[in-house]
């Protein structure tokens, strides 16, 4: 089993690629709208490898531990409608339902597999993890008598073989995606472009496609808010509902230039045959030498293709491309080209 990541730097068509791998009939591809965050995000899962393998800190390993085992919760279940207390917890992202029904059950058993012992003993170091509102009733009912709020399981983790058990977690996880097994799985920001050696390590063989693209163009359909008038509203996707995109930053011109330069300056160029880095416009005006350069780097058995199955077509997507000439901010334009002149697509 192979995995390919398909990342960007925001708004930037890492769609394009992924609907181009969808064609391949050996290749497992999500929805559009699906983007896997729990490997990747601040206490996610290649957090808590990295602590618990290069760490032998009690605090910080059992942190990391429970930490993951919140989020595998929070990110995980898929409650029903009636279940308020379900809905309390979850973040939304649900991957049970991606996982036929089996996320959270999965993680789990890979988690308590590598607990060798606990106890229950005085943990403040728990309370890191309350919120302001959990800490005040917490402190309020220990000064009344309830010591044993002070108390929590304390995790001794076992790190014997975790490369082999991680192995067995990503096949058994994998492999409850779609209706039969797959060669290749594609993933949609499974991991961030930027320190890739964090995630090659744990996977065997992953390949990761970066896609970047005309600061022009990211800015104009990446407009939210207050600047989203009757005129300018004909220039962004369909997905763009004026919040989508507004981490991008587009309503303080400076931020967005500062955010685009540090995003393209920090993408990992160290490991080129783990991630390759390509252009959204190459896709579109050079499509047969740029698909051939995804399809050489991968070195995958992605299975026969049916161009039929295909998602991509380069005819339709060109009007994705050099949408900021029907941009009336011609200032704001000129700007960004002047400060990210290094990062302009021109024909």
């Amino acid at each position: 089993m192979k995995i390919i990541n398909v990342t960007g730097i925001g708004n930037s068509g890492k769609g394009a690629v992924v609907d181009l791998l969808r064609s391949f009939s050996n290749t497992w591809t999500p929805a559009s709208s699906f983007e896997f965050d729990f490997f990747r995000i601040n206490g996610g899962m290649i957090d808590f490898l990295e602590i618990i393998s290069k760490d032998n800190s009690p605090i910080k390993t059992d942190m990391a531990f429970k930490r993951l085992k919140s989020n595998c919760i929070k990110m995980g279940i898929n409650p029903k409608i009636i279940d308020l207390s379900g809905h309390f917890i979850s973040t939304g992202h649900r991957y049970d339902r991606l996982f036929s029904g089996n996320f959270t059950k999965i993680t789990n058993e890979f988690l308590d597999d590598l607990v060798e012992s606990k106890i229950r003993a005085y943990w403040p170091f728990d309370r890191l993890e309350k919120s302001y509102i959990s800490n005040f009733f917490i402190k309020f009912f220990l000064k009344i008598g309830f010591s044993s709020l002070d108390y929590s399981f304390i995790h001794q983790l076992n790190k014997d073989e975790l490369d082999k058990k991680f192995d067995k977690y990503i096949q058994d996880l994998f492999s409850c995606l779609g209706d039969r097994k797959y060669g290749v799985y594609v993933m949609n920001n499974f991991f961030d472009p930027y320190h890739i050696n964090d995630f090659v390590k744990w996977f065997r063989g992953i390949k990761s496609i970066v896609v970047v693209r005309d600061p022009r163009d990211i800015y104009v359909s990446g407009l939210s808010g207050a600047q989203i008038n009757k005129k300018n509203k004909k220039l962004l996707p369909q997905e763009n509902d004026g919040k989508e995109k507004s981490f991008l930053g587009t309503n303080d011109l400076d931020f967005f230039i500062n955010r685009y330069k540090k995003n393209m300056e920090s993408i990992d160029r160290g490991f080129p045959n783990s991630q390759l880095i390509i252009r959204f416009e190459d896709l579109i005006y050079d499509h047969k030498n740029t698909k051939k350069r995804i399809l050489d780097f991968l070195e995958m058995d992605l299975g026969h293709e049916d161009s039929q199955e295909s998602k991509f077509n380069p005819k339709l997507s060109i009007k994705n491309t050099f949408i900021w000439k029907k941009y009336d901010g011609v200032d704001e334009i000129d700007r960004i080209k002047l400060d990210l002149k290094d990062y302009i697509f021109d024909k």
